[in-house]
């Protein structure tokens, strides 16, 4: 930055930045009149000059070039642009810098403002985020979306590498609690991306941790009910990239293990409790996911490890441990206690997989279902699907158990026969309900024991 001089105007009779938000004096404009004048605006001016220069420069494209009639090749100006966009973070120059990113914005030109290494250590938006407030990272986001969106329809491709892109969405992800990611010019550059790359966000997941997991799955979520899978609407040509839902199936097979395994050791506690949280968050869209989008789900693996993940929650509840937690113990104002949010994760685990497993199960027919069908009953889920149904749970769980069950019964008469084996189903969900059957199908009701004579009481 330099100091000023108290010089008059290097620019001569060039227009001012007032003059300039007129469009009938940007149209009037002459190519020697701003050659000349962009040749002017350089660093050894004073800083009051320097940025008198950019502000005329910004206001040249107040309609982003569409009034002016010029003759001038603009990528000619990127290396001056680029050169200062760098000195000016390094030299923590807001005014400049604010300035000179609008104006890139409004130029609507490719220009490489920024590099792949922006993202690296000591990299320009890492510096950013680091010197300046939220709305510097806005205006960084709004040139950056428009520099990208140029560069797409000149080239058909993206500016920066994916990998690159992926770890600034990630990075502006953690920006969220202080710009918000739901509207602004930030929510515009994911749009963006996602329409013309989304392959990034699966980049983006596999790196995501459990803070920035929450927001990048709410984003995918928001355009999942937005936009259907390999469906093109009249009024948008945005549709939902499978690729995105395959990541994610892949990613939930490669880590759900976590959610089986015991408690970890404390030397690995850390990492196993971080990939604990990311496959919740994970689960908690898939079970929406796979009623939208079930085909991308509804595979054999993904039916193994759903059976796996609900034995486990059954498992969990039979444990003494947490027996008195999950009997029904009314207080004085007729409320159920609070359960520990120990129990609460698991049913909601519990939950998400029997949900999960209903959707799965409603997308095939015929043979095809009969063997999905088939495998649940060989994995020995049908017994937690079972206990979900207990009148205990305050979850919504039981809705999706009944479909479960209503899924696994259709036309499978050996499931049919397991289920009505276990007519005391007290066996698997603390003594609390029985089933009967009628008419065909299946009627849950809730039993009482008395401990000393072991006779139960069937309470319609």
């Amino acid at each position: 930055m330099n100091p000023s001089t108290g010089t008059s105007s290097p620019f001569g009779s060039f227009p001012t930045q007032k003059d300039l938000i007129e469009s009938s004096v940007r149209s009037a404009l002459s190519t020697q009149q701003v050659v000349t004048f962009l040749m002017q605006v350089d660093e050894n001016l004073s800083d009051e000059h320097l940025m008198d220069g950019l502000r005329r420069w910004r206001n040249i494209f107040g309609q982003g070039g569409a009034d002016l009639n010029l003759q001038i090749n603009w990528m000619k100006y990127e290396k001056k642009l680029n050169n200062f966009f760098h000195s000016f973070v390094r030299e923590r120059w807001r005014g400049g810098l604010s300035i000179l990113l609008q104006l890139i914005h409004n130029m609507c030109h490719p220009i490489r403002f920024v590099g792949d290494d922006c993202i690296d250590e000591g990299g320009t938006l890492l510096q950013i985020g680091e010197h300046f407030d939220s709305h510097m990272i806005s205006f960084f986001a709004a040139a950056l979306l428009s520099c990208e969106k140029s560069y797409w329809e000149k080239e058909n491709k993206t500016m920066l590498k994916g990998e690159s892109i992926s770890a600034i969405l990630l990075y502006l992800i953690e920006k969220f609690d202080e710009i918000g990611h739901k509207e602004g010019w930030i929510s515009l550059l994911f749009n963006h991306f996602w329409v013309v790359s989304p392959e990034v966000f699966c980049t983006a997941l596999e790196k995501s941790n459990s803070e920035i997991l929450p927001p990048l799955l709410e984003f995918i979520t928001d355009q999942m009910t937005e936009n259907p899978v390999g469906l093109k609407t009249d009024d948008s040509d945005c549709e939902f990239p499978i690729v995105i839902l395959d990541n994610i199936r892949e990613y939930f097979l490669l880590h759900c293990n976590c959610i089986l395994l015991p408690g970890p050791t404390n030397k690995e506690s850390g990492n196993r409790d971080m990939s604990k949280s990311i496959i919740f968050e994970v689960l908690k869209f898939i079970a929406p996911a796979s009623a939208r989008h079930t085909a991308s789900f509804a595979t054999e693996p993904m039916l193994v490890a759903i059976c796996g993940i609900m034995k486990r929650c059954w498992e969990i509840s039979q444990n003494p441990k947490y027996k008195d937690e999950l009997r029904p113990r009314l207080q004085d104002g007729g409320e159920l206690p609070q359960r520990s949010a120990y129990i609460e994760i698991m049913f909601e685990i519990w939950k998400n997989t029997v949900r999960i497993l209903a959707n799965i199960l409603g997308h095939h027919e015929s043979e095809h279902k009969k063997e999905m069908q088939d495998e649940v009953r060989a994995l020995g889920a049908i017994p937690a699907v079972l206990a979900a149904a207990g009148t205990l749970h305050t979850n919504q769980i039981r809705p999706w158990a009944i479909q479960a069950i209503d899924q696994l019964t259709k036309n499978n008469l050996e499931n049919q026969a397991e289920i009505s084996s276990l007519k005391n189903m007290g066996k698997v969900d603390h003594d609390d309900v029985t089933v009967d059957r009628e008419d065909g199908k299946f009627h849950f009701k809730r039993i009482q024991l008395d401990k000393k004579d072991a006779k139960k009481e069937i309470i319609q």
